[in-house]
């Protein structure tokens, strides 16, 4: 079983509470065969946290197809009011606790069914003696003394969703996410601002912990988005380093018709260090959603505006430019498209003088899907990992035969040249 076995089993609990005895693979309910389902259906995140929305997929009835349960979302805070709501609708809530072991705060999962008029009663994964959220500590009896940092909720009042945007950050950085309309949701830690502009949108924080543990570990908790319902299009995220260290970024996304698709991207970060990731998402069909590193990338390296002659044949090069958290040299360099065309070659070379090695291709300019009205140009392409990433570079595009460059360089000259002799006359004749 993963390290969140009081996450699942509190899952287990919601379940049986609403007569959830079979699974969608016609397996009893239970720890283990939850667990084993998870562990086979890409149900654990790869710091070993559980996907809650995969509660979805495992409470179908196995006759019907049928969602007999529904993970509707986190709270991030303690929500009194959101908890109550549910109790009286007859909803246990897991509710997320931060306690302290061995001198040592780790997190923890336990269930709330009910309410009373100065508490609640819960069951607790762990401390199976604790009966209520305020209690007197006993064998096996914890007082979280009315206490909880979060909720996680469901409902057997299946909503058929229009999509969902899941994201988790397990790192020494902060994720802000925004979307294609400018709404902001998550934190940047270099102001100390947590933004939480998306409608229904929540930010939150989640970790793992083993209430006993042979030794005792510091709890680390990640960052996450959760967006029900997203709008389709570019959204922009910032991975925001807090301190030095290696990050993982975890996404997964589901269409309207609840198909899937789950990309985790990896990578290093420094304190205050920004990378930028974008994420392409339609409702339609997941087939058309993508998430991709930005990188840097330089259209004709050394010159500016970067002009391109769409009837020239010669070639255009582009750099994709490596940065300290970025190798170039990991690019696959078949799978690179510029402007809809591929490198006809490429090579690694130190383009910008930083003392590492850039990777420079170059391209046939009459293949560039381009025209007089693009200002920018954009290069995909995947990494050695399968990671997706995208550069973009403004362009000034022209469409000239050589012999009319020329002849338009003769007149402008011609007409440069008239100009300064009326000048000169003008200056004498004063």
């Amino acid at each position: 079983m993963k390290d969140c076995g009081c996450a699942i089993t509190s899952e287990v609990m919601i379940m049986k509470f609403h007569g959830i005895t079979l699974a969608v693979d016609s397996n009893d309910v239970n720890p283990l065969t939850f667990n084993q389902w998870l562990a086979n259906n890409n149900g654990y995140k790869s710091n070993g946290e559980v996907r809650w929305e995969k509660i979805d997929e495992y409470s179908k009835d196995s006759q019907t197809g049928f969602t007999r349960l529904q993970y509707t979302g986190p709270k991030g805070f303690k929500d009194i009011t959101t908890l109550n709501l549910n109790l009286v609708s007859l909803n246990p809530v897991i509710l997320y606790e931060k306690i302290l072991v061995q001198g040592t705060t780790t997190s923890h999962f336990i269930v709330a069914d009910g309410k009373l008029t100065d508490t609640y009663t819960i069951k607790d994964p762990a401390y199976y003696n604790t009966k209520y959220l305020k209690q007197t500590v006993a064998s096996f009896v914890y007082n979280y003394n009315n206490n909880f940092q979060g909720l996680r909720l469901f409902s057997t009042l299946i909503t058929p969703r229009k999509g969902l945007i899941s994201m988790y950050l397990a790192s020494p950085a902060e994720m802000l996410f925004t979307d294609p309309i400018g709404r902001r949701l998550g934190k940047d830690p270099t102001n100390n601002v947590e933004y939480n502009e998306i409608p229904e949108g929540v930010y939150y924080q989640e970790g793992i912990g083993n209430p006993f543990p042979e030794t005792s570990v510091p709890n680390e908790e990640s960052k996450n988005i959760w967006i029900p319902d997203p709008i389709d299009g570019k959204y922009d995220i910032q991975i925001i380093g807090t301190e030095s260290g290696s990050y993982t970024l975890d996404t997964l996304i589901y269409d309207q018709t609840g198909q899937s698709k789950d990309v985790t991207q990896e990578g290093n970060t420094s304190l205050n260090n920004i990378q930028n990731f974008e994420l392409d998402y339609s409702a339609t069909t997941i087939q058309q959603s993508e998430i991709y590193r930005i990188v840097d990338i330089d259209i004709k390296p050394g010159s500016y505006p970067n002009a391109i002659n769409l009837k020239s044949k010669g070639v255009a090069p582009v750099t994709i430019i490596t940065t300290p958290f970025f190798d170039a040299k990991n690019v696959v360099i078949d799978s690179v498209i510029f402007a809809g065309a591929n490198p006809l070659k490429g090579k690694l070379e130190d383009v910008d003088n930083d003392k590492d090695l850039d990777l420079i291709l170059h391209f046939n300019t009459q293949s560039l899907q381009l025209t007089t009205a693009d200002t920018e140009a954009v290069l995909t392409g995947k990494l050695e990992d399968n990671a997706l990433i995208k550069g973009t570079d403004s362009v000034r595009i022209i469409q000239e035969s050589g012999k009319q460059t020329i002849l338009s360089k003769f007149f402008s000259f011609i007409g440069q040249f008239i100009q300064n002799l009326v000048s000169a006359i003008g200056s004498i004749a004063t």
